[in-house]
């Protein structure tokens, strides 16, 4: 491909190697989480108290904070479980079981699939088609 030619997300150039990671990583860390955020009770955020005594403290609205990063929270989960939804039914397994922190062993034995079909076929077209449904961030990682 010459540098004039114009890429387009069906040609682009993924590496496989990073965003098998990064995907891993977003499932295993990043939505826990996103789970435990989204999982504070609003009754729990108080309401500033207001006082005609001089007071520092940090600039910005602490409680508003709150309330933004659990809606943020609240869509990090729904994406996910809308990217999740439009996987294949092995797809969508081995990807709750990764949430679910199985080991790739414990997979490969609760599924039955040899080791090799696992690591070869299964597993990397279930994190590729995932991160592919993921709206909300760009999971894969594109060459230069």
């Amino acid at each position: 491909m010459s540098k004039w030619e114009q890429t387009t997300i069906f040609d682009s150039h993924i590496d496989k190697k990073a965003s098998s990671k990064n995907i891993q990583h977003f499932l295993r860390v990043k939505y826990h989480q996103a789970v435990r955020m989204a999982g504070v009770n609003l009754g729990n955020i108080q309401s500033p108290q207001i006082s005609d005594l001089p007071k520092g403290g940090p600039i910005g609205n602490a409680q508003e904070n709150k309330i933004v990063t659990r809606a943020n929270a609240r869509q990090v989960v729904a994406y996910t479980r809308q990217a999740l939804d439009s996987c294949d039914r092995d797809s969508r397994t081995i990807l709750e079981m990764i949430i679910a922190d199985y080991s790739d062993e414990m997979i490969i034995g609760e599924l039955g699939w040899q080791r090799t079909q696992y690591y070869s076929k299964y597993k990397p077209k279930a994190l590729m088609m995932f991160a592919e449904a993921y709206l909300l961030d760009e999971l894969r990682i594109f060459r230069k």
